[in-house]
């Protein structure tokens, strides 16, 4: 039997999931306890601090790990989620404004991180301040796609440092070509949240990104259906948007004009 029928009539007999305001106040509470992090002035690379993860980024590997948020000595939980939290870094060969005017190419998203990646607009900028349309694509035994929106600040610092916070205002689920309603939609994404750090070196640039996503608890039964999506693609998002990056960096992308 076709998996995608039967991924289709298991999605069918589940119910919808929206985001609930309790929901909604532990993601908060540990996107502010991330971004207290974030903003520590010193060390400014969490790199500084795993010296053997430094000589391998340095020698052009990327590092991908999982993260949890501590509190007090305790891991922050969200009720009723799942939160995928993931830290990456990678060396690229080029200098810190090169990096920043790749980041702020919104247009050539598309381009630089497909396929994860189908659709990419920039909607509006005042200063440091853009935001931000993406369509994000992902297929494993299901296919899905979001429409996502974004606000996005670049927080530059002295000795060639720069810090971007990127929060989503809205995601939506494509069904048929439409944007579905929060009750129409199966929870695959409901935030994704960014913090980039950047530092030029001798070497390179630095890259530093950690990534926060919010999806709905995995329903008994279902595990089979939602797992593939809710588990790899934060994993593999991270990894594919460095490289992608480093790409781009390296002047091995043609972009759109």
């Amino acid at each position: 039997m076709n998996k995608l029928w039967i991924a289709g009539v298991a999605l069918t007999a589940a119910a919808a999931a929206t985001l609930t305001p309790r929901t909604g106040q532990a993601f908060a509470r540990y996107a502010a306890s991330v971004e207290s992090d974030f903003q520590r002035a010193q060390p400014f690379l969490d790199l500084e601090s795993d010296p053997a993860a430094k000589r391998r980024v340095m020698a052009g590997e990327t590092v991908v790990r999982a993260r949890h948020q501590m509190e007090n000595g305790k891991p922050l939980e969200i009720p009723d989620a799942q939160i995928q939290d993931w830290y990456g870094a990678a060396l690229l060969p080029c200098t810190l404004e090169r990096a920043a005017q790749i980041l702020q190419d919104y247009p050539n998203y598309k381009v630089y991180y497909k396929p994860d990646v189908t659709d990419s607009k920039l909607l509006s900028r005042q200063g440091n301040d853009f935001r931000v349309f993406l369509q994000l694509y992902r297929k494993q035994i299901l296919t899905v796609v979001l429409n996502s929106y974004y606000s996005i600040h670049y927080q530059p610092e002295s000795g060639k440092r720069l810090r971007i916070i990127s929060r989503s205002t809205r995601i939506s689920e494509v069904k048929n070509g439409q944007e579905t309603s929060p009750e129409d939609s199966y929870g695959f994404l409901w935030t994704l949240n960014s913090y980039w750090k950047l530092e030029e070196t001798p070497g390179g640039v630095i890259a530093e990104c950690r990534a926060l996503s919010l999806s709905r608890d995995i329903p008994l039964g279902l595990g089979w259906l939602l797992r593939d999506f809710v588990k790899k693609f934060p994993r593999e998002s991270m990894e594919h948007t460095l490289e992608g990056t480093r790409r781009a960096a390296a002047g091995n992308i043609v972009t759109l004009q």
